[in-house]
């Protein structure tokens, strides 16, 4: 932990708070852990977080930020909170509930322990696990919605603010979670609709030594949205041996493995970046190639993938080796195969 600026002194008294506190803290169910396999990142810098009076007051900040099924653990990274007046630290709660917001959430005291005033900066060094405090993961009900409550231990400032969530970010891990659209600790990103498309500069017939041209156009089809962090995977067949790579927004390599995955990053609306693939033709079998593109903000994967299919050509004995044709004519005539129509 970092402190950002000045530390006021001590209460006389305080009341005891939790790290993570949970008003069903007693019951007798098992505590069951719900491996996490997603978490939300809520961001104090783009909206901030208002503790105000406490718990159930109408004042209260109260938003659905996330969804899914089970809310396991919490992670913070620089949360800074600036408490008003007299109000500490550890008395500026979040409680994460399912939708009726009732008593069965967790109490999630960001500043616990720290029993001062003034502006400080709050980090963990791991996820905190809400089962390893002795309590059951938050289940959602049927709407896999969950709520977020700002509040004071203390109302030590009647119908004002106690305490602010300034800056940092808090990850919410749990099982299936989603950020909400209507999230104010969120930047939404719209979305964006990538696609890919392969082309060659040889058609069919390549034969051995043959050099051929492979044309991949990343495109962002979204009138609007830029797409974010575009990737491009591409794969060749053993028949081709790469000799090197070019886009139009100047990235070149030599090296395979980089042309294999090309990160062009983000991809502004109504635009597309070219690369051009060149290979040399090893052998004559399956002469192919398949390129993959994501986005973080394109969930539409039916224009993600392509497959290109280059015919090599037929083998053939050259007409010089007079040898092998007679040979190959002894053959028909002998095994009856070639006839020779009467007049």
């Amino acid at each position: 932990m970092s402190a950002i600026g000045s530390v006021c002194a001590q209460k006389q008294s305080l009341g005891r708070v939790e790290f993570i506190s949970a008003n069903n803290i007693t019951q007798t169910t098992s505590a069951v852990n719900h491996p996490a396999n997603s978490f939300v990142e809520l961001d104090f810098s783009l909206t901030q977080g208002e503790s105000w009076d406490v718990k159930g007051q109408a004042s209260n900040m109260v938003v659905n930020c996330i969804d899914g099924s089970f809310i396991t653990g919490f992670e913070t990274s620089n949360v800074v909170i600036q408490t008003v007046g007299r109000s500490y630290f550890s008395e500026a709660i979040i409680y994460f509930s399912d939708s009726q917001q009732g008593s069965n959430g967790i109490e999630f005291a960001v500043g616990a322990g720290n029993h001062n005033s003034g502006t400080y900066s709050f980090s963990t060094t791991n996820v905190l696990d809400i089962t390893e405090f002795g309590s059951t993961d938050i289940e959602s009900l049927s709407d896999n919605k969950f709520y977020m409550q700002f509040y004071e231990v203390t109302d030590d400032i009647s119908n004002g603010i106690d305490a602010r969530f300034t800056a940092g970010k808090l990850k919410v891990w749990g099982v299936d979670l989603e950020a909400t659209a209507s999230c104010p600790f969120i930047e939404l990103v719209s979305e964006a609709d990538v696609s890919i498309a392969l082309s060659s500069d040889k058609s069919n017939g390549l034969s051995i030594g043959e050099s051929v041209a492979l044309e991949m156009t990343a495109s962002n089809n979204s009138t609007t949205s830029t797409a974010i962090n575009v990737l491009v995977e591409s794969s060749l067949s053993a028949s081709l041996q790469f000799i090197d790579l070019s886009c139009d927004n100047g990235f070149s390599t030599l090296d395979v493995s980089e042309a294999q995955s090309i990160v062009l990053g983000d991809v502004t609306a109504n635009s597309s970046i070219v690369c051009t693939l060149n290979a040399e033709v090893l052998d004559l079998s399956d002469i192919s190639a398949t390129v993959n593109i994501t986005s973080d903000n394109d969930s539409d994967l039916s224009n993600n993938s392509t497959v290109l299919v280059i015919m090599a050509a037929a083998h053939s004995v050259p007409v010089s080796n007079w040898f092998v044709l007679s040979t190959l004519f002894l053959l028909l005539i002998t095994s009856g195969l070639y006839f020779r129509k009467k007049r």
